[in-house]
């Protein structure tokens, strides 16, 4: 029987290459392990620990403690332990990546300091609770400083244009950066802010007193004081900008603005026309784990990026007593950052912010987001192995690929007002549910029936990516209504045709779809230039239908055109490259050419991984159709492997009845058929079955091969009758399948017949 496969082609996104932070995106977090949290003095310490770090969590039972640190993936904590659950615990969890420092608190320091100097994380053995949140203290000041997102590119990628360092977040923090200073915001927009600032704060006196500034008297002016007061505000910036926190950031975006903006008038009177502009020495200081800074050895004459705001400072002794009060350890290096600025090579604001800061003797420089340095040189120090110095000239140069592909974005993303765009790159970053927010916020703000028109259309597309086909439909027709009552929009209505081909040919309506891609591909032809990649988009649209209706010659021919326009005018990491290489590689997968199919599926992630954001549902599908090309392949480890990726993305994705999951459980339950794990594919084509009775038409084929599924699978677990009955469905929805699938219909009747005769 076959499997169940949603092979879309979609673009996807990147995570970053080379990129240093490596803590929670939540900021610090602790682990607390004791025998008892009841007393009061446990008490007292939890309250005091909750001014210091973000989360905290606290364990008495060993086992679930260490299955909560093995969960974590990209996020580093630390541990606090007793000294008895520590003596047993700190080795199992002592070699745990996401492990980053321990403290044991006892009573009897004699006795655990002898098995703990064993172990090189943990900091210290303490009888005094003062002390260890002295250290934390510390801790998150030092993961502040440290946690800046940088990229590197070396020297040879650089020249060669070849994209491996600079990372997809300084693409789209840079757009939305652009989009952000385009947008008048209201009042509200400053209430979202203020509630985002109350439910991160820590309630300290410090951010209680923050907040209240910035509830009662903000100003724009007062941006650069604000940040660099020492409360969460500050690390809640960078935290969100560093993790692409989408929703986080357009919370603060009227904070990022003004910060920007405060910066960039700071710039000019301070390096306008006329000054002379004399070069600055700047330093920085700043830890980097043994890895990253082997990256940075490896990128020498090559660029660096940060990607967040930047502080600096004119004197040296600042940032070495920061390099100083950190401890030294064996697994990172310390970096003292020596940069050259030349004010006039500039595309970044800097300015010296001693008079606004809260530390002005300081003289701190602070630079706006997506400052890029050429590294010059490292060399060590005198002073210690484990302290390296490293060069930087400040320039305007690029990443020549990453520059055309941030250019690709900005076109398409472009719109009347800010508010629009931001609708449009939510909808390239996957973040379907926020796109249709924005614009329903839009449509509730009585614009021209123009612009309804547009903005119906984008929340078709935002209900079509979340498997709402039937709205989708309706506000495609909505936004088709409205064009023709007003001046013709040609380019709205081709986009209106292209998302109601979307929907149908997700409902496997492959005639239909076919004739609204065509009618979309005429109007774009009338419109644009023959090359435009609207027009590369509905070839490749076209070639899919194509594909699923078998007709490979013509879906190759289409997928070409589609191939020669991206040439001529993307770079080769844009991700409709990556789109192409996953189709052409599942028609090599339908001829069984595996390896070639591997080959070109391989191609598209690599172009995904830089491109796309890591859990975008683009990257699901591609996981999808490696996962079915490895059970081609018998390899059924990594299929496995490769299904639950893309399983575990389309649940943080999309809501629990999206048809994409249900494809999703299908071609696991498949797997588990082929391993002779017959309850495990019962429960996967159950979940699916579930959620495809909800959300596709009755005559749909996946419909029924999903019941063919569990036809199959209660045969071979010796249920005769539900065996039949499915089996039986399962013809029935195949033979109401338009337009009719005979192989289809034959194939259920196979096993049919199969099942009745070993009945």
């Amino acid at each position: 029987m076959s499997a169940l496969r949603k092979l879309t082609s979609s673009a996807s996104i990147k995570r970053p290459r080379q990129s240093t932070p490596t803590s929670s995106s939540q900021g610090l977090r602790l682990f607390w392990l004791d025998n008892d949290f009841n007393n009061k003095h446990s008490q007292n310490s939890l309250r005091e620990l909750q001014q210091i770090v973000d989360i905290i969590e606290t364990y008495t039972d060993v086992d679930k403690c260490i299955m909560a640190i093995n969960s974590l993936s990209n996020e580093r904590l630390c541990l606090i332990s007793c000294g008895s659950l520590g003596e047993t615990t700190v080795p199992v969890i002592h070699n745990r990546p996401q492990v980053d420092t321990i403290y044991i608190f006892c009573q009897n320091r004699t006795r655990h300091e002898q098995w703990a100097r064993n172990w090189s994380k943990v900091k210290g053995v303490y009888t005094d609770f003062d002390l260890i949140c002295k250290s934390l203290k510390q801790t998150r000041q030092d993961q502040g400083q440290d946690l800046v997102s940088i990229s590197f590119v070396g020297a040879n990628d650089v020249s060669t244009q070849n994209l491996n360092g600079l990372d997809k977040s300084y693409m789209y923090t840079q757009i939305l950066k652009e989009i952000f200073l385009t947008i008048n915001f209201e009042q509200r927009h400053f209430r979202e802010f203020l509630n985002h600032c109350r439910a991160h704060s820590r309630g300290t006196l410090e951010d209680e007193e923050i907040i209240k500034q910035i509830s009662q008297n903000y100003q724009q002016r007062n941006a650069i004081y604000l940040y660099t007061q020492e409360t969460f505000l500050y690390s809640m910036i960078n935290r969100d900008l560093r993790t692409m926190n989408v929703d986080a950031m357009i919370k603060t975006a009227v904070f990022i603005r003004d910060l920007h903006n405060q910066i960039a008038r700071l710039h000019s009177q301070e390096y306008g026309r006329h000054r002379p502009l004399e070069l600055l020495k700047l330093y920085r200081s700043q830890s980097l784990s043994n890895e990253d800074f082997d990256k940075l050895s490896k990128s020498n004459g090559g660029l660096l990026s940060f990607n967040q705001f930047l502080s600096t400072s004119k004197k040296k002794e600042v940032s070495l007593e920061l390099i100083r009060k950190k401890e030294q350890t064996t697994d990172s290096v310390q970096i003292l950052f020596v940069m050259t600025i030349d004010p006039s090579k500039s595309s970044t604001p800097f300015a010296n912010i001693s008079s606004q800061s809260n530390f002005q003797k300081e003289e701190e420089i602070l630079f706006s987001m997506h400052a890029i340095f050429r590294i010059e040189k490292i060399e060590p120090t005198d002073s210690c192995d484990l302290l390296k110095k490293v060069y930087l000239t400040l320039t305007n140069e690029n990443d020549q690929q990453l520059q055309q592909l941030t250019e690709c974005l900005r076109n398409e993303t472009e719109g009347s007002t800010g508010w629009y765009r931001l609708g449009k790159l939510m909808l390239k970053l996957g973040q379907y549910t926020k796109a249709e927010s924005l614009y329903q916020i839009l449509l509730n703000e009585n614009p021209n029936e123009h612009e309804r028109a547009h903005i119906h259309c984008q929340l078709g597309l935002s209900k079509y990516h979340q498997g709402k086909y039937s709205e989708a439909i309706s506000l495609f027709e909505k936004s088709l209504d409205l064009s023709r009552h007003t001046s013709s929009d040609e380019r709205n209505v081709a986009e209106c045709y292209n998302g109601m081909g979307l929907v149908h040919c997700k409902q496997a309506d492959y005639s239909r779809a076919l004739r609204y891609y065509k009618r979309a591909l005429e109007k774009r032809k009338n419109i644009l230039s023959i090359n435009h990649s609207d027009i590369s988009e509905l070839y490749n649209n076209i070639a899919y239908v194509y594909q699923q209706l078998g007709e490979h010659d013509a879906a190759i021919d289409s997928y070409n055109k589609a191939f020669d326009i991206y040439q001529k005018n993307l770079p080769p990491n844009h991700p409709d490259f990556a789109a192409y290489y996953n189709n052409v590689g599942l028609i090599c997968l339908k001829d069984l050419d595996y390896s070639t199919a591997l080959g070109y599926l391989q191609k598209a992630l690599e172009i995904y991984r830089n491109t796309l954001p890591e859990n975008h549902p683009s990257l699901a599908t591609l996981y999808n159709n490696m996962g079915m090309i490895y059970v081609e392949m018998n390899n059924l480890d990594l299929a496995r492997s490769y299904y639950e990726k893309a399983l575990e993305i389309l649940q943080k994705s999309f809501s629990s009845t999206h048809s994409d999951l249900a494809a999703a459980n299908v071609n696991i339950g498949s797997l588990y058929e082929k391993m002779k794990e017959y309850s495990k594919a019962l429960s996967c084509h159950e979940k699916a079955l579930e959620i495809l009775k909800k959300t596709l038409p009755s005559n749909h084929p996946d419909l029924a091969r999903c019941y063919g599924h569990i036809g199959v699978v209660y045969f071979r677990m010796g249920q005769q009758t539900n065996a039949i009955a499915f089996c039986e469905h399962a013809v029935r929805i195949a033979e109401k399948v338009t337009p009719p699938d005979q192989q289809l219909i034959q194939s259920f009747k196979n096993n049919l017949e199969c099942v009745k005769k070993n009945a």
